[in-house]
């Protein structure tokens, strides 16, 4: 069976990396409220973020690569959206989590793209750091042009 990147190990990459760029992060986990996104991170000259963190798998026996927010995560990250918050999915898609591509988008609804879309709307992990300085600077980045 293929294996695809750990959606929690590319959470913690993501919030280690924030701490060692001298800002706080972590993962939220409230058993109460199900719809609030996976982590929150915050850096200097940035606004605060709210992200869900996805990992994207192909559908089965399909080129189509799918991620699932839930109606209730839809409708908070709308809210937090239209109060001044950085939200969005970032999704990972890969076989390990040094050789995978990334992609972050406004969009908080379920999506099913092609292979194709993968490789023109992602971009390959390691150049990330090189290009942007982190996967949290990628998203910041990534929302302003969305909007």
């Amino acid at each position: 069976m293929d294996r695809y990147v750990d959606e929690l190990k590319f959470q913690k990459r993501i919030i280690d990396e924030v701490h060692e760029l001298g800002g706080a992060g972590w993962k939220n986990s409230n058993a109460f409220m199900s719809s609030v996104p996976d982590l929150f991170f915050k850096l200097k000259d940035e606004p605060d973020a709210q992200i869900e963190a996805k990992s994207a798998r192909p559908l089965l026996k399909s080129q189509i690569i799918q991620w699932k927010t839930t109606p209730l995560q839809q409708k908070m990250m709308k809210k937090l959206d239209e109060a001044g918050t950085v939200t969005g999915v970032v999704v990972v898609f890969g076989e390990a989590l040094n050789k995978c591509r990334v992609g972050f988008f406004k969009n908080y609804t379920t999506l099913n793209v092609g292979m194709e879309y993968v490789f023109d709307h992602f971009v390959d992990i390691k150049d990330i750091k090189p290009k942007y300085g982190s996967i949290a600077h990628f998203i910041h980045h990534e929302y302003r042009r969305q909007a």
